[in-house]
This record gives C-alpha cells, structure tokens and sequence, in this order.
C-alpha cells in the first residue's frame, strides 16, 4: 500500500492511502485525488501500479503534468521515492508505506546482460535453397510484363 501526499500552494497538507491498480487525479468528485482549479482536468491524471511499479499519466487538462519540474508528454515512471508530482499549484508525493522504498525490481549488471547474451548459440545463416526450375529475377524482370 502507498500514501500518496497532497500539499497546496498554502502549504496544506492532505494523505490518502492508495491500495490497488490505479488512482486518478483530477477535480472530477469520482477521482482518488481530487483537486481544484480551472486549469486541472476532469481526470487530468493517473497513478498506474504496474509490475511492481508506480507510473503516473497524464490525461490533459489546462495545466501539465510535471514530474520534478519537468513536463511529462504521456507517461513518466517508474517514480522514485523522492519524485515530486505537480499538477496546477498542487505538489504530489508517492511513498511507499512502511518507510522503506518502493520495490523496484533491480536492474541487471552488464555482466549478467552480457553472459545472458553470449550464452546463447548464435544460429547460423541457413540460406533458401534455389530451386533449378525457378528463373532467377533481376531488377529489369521484376518490371517486365508477362509473356
């Protein structure tokens, strides 16, 4: 379970518990998170739990998505424990319950991408046999009209 943090441009600070697949952010009353303003959309975003990972998307509205003060086009992620979402004035923050960090799962060494590659039979080039009635097409006869 994750606490997503919602502080205002007052400084107000609000958290909701976040359990399951996706929690959507906007002034709508149905969203999760639901925030003020005319530049926030309807569903302006969503925070998207996926494979053990958090993402948020961006679903439009007057003002962007931001993920530390960078705009994001579609998706961002995954968010890392100290990424800060801002949407209008509103500043977000995901964090995962228990203090700890989110899981993420770990990405490979360059050893193991490279044994994991190498270890692999590298299957030879088997070209198509020609057959002896078959003519051979040139570029000229691929053009010509049938007889």
């Amino acid at each position: 379970m994750f606490t997503i943090t919602v502080t205002t441009a007052k400084g107000e600070t609000q958290a909701i518990p976040f359990r399951g697949e996706a929690a959507s952010i906007g002034k709508g009353e149905d969203n999760t998170v639901q925030l003020k303003g005319w530049t926030i959309g309807k569903k302006h975003a969503s925070l998207v739990h996926r494979d053990g990972q958090l993402f948020v998307e961006d679903h439009g509205g007057l003002s962007v998505t931001e993920v530390n003060g960078k705009a994001i086009d579609d998706r961002y992620g995954p968010l890392q424990e100290d990424d800060v979402i801002q949407i209008g004035g509103y500043e977000i923050r995901v964090t995962a319950d228990g203090g700890g960090a989110r899981p993420q799962a770990a990405a490979p060494s360059i050893e193991d991408l490279l044994t994991a590659t190498l270890s692999r039979p590298i299957p030879a080039y088997q070209p198509k046999p020609l057959s002896p009635d078959a003519p051979l097409r040139t570029q000229d006869s691929a053009r010509a009209p049938a007889p």
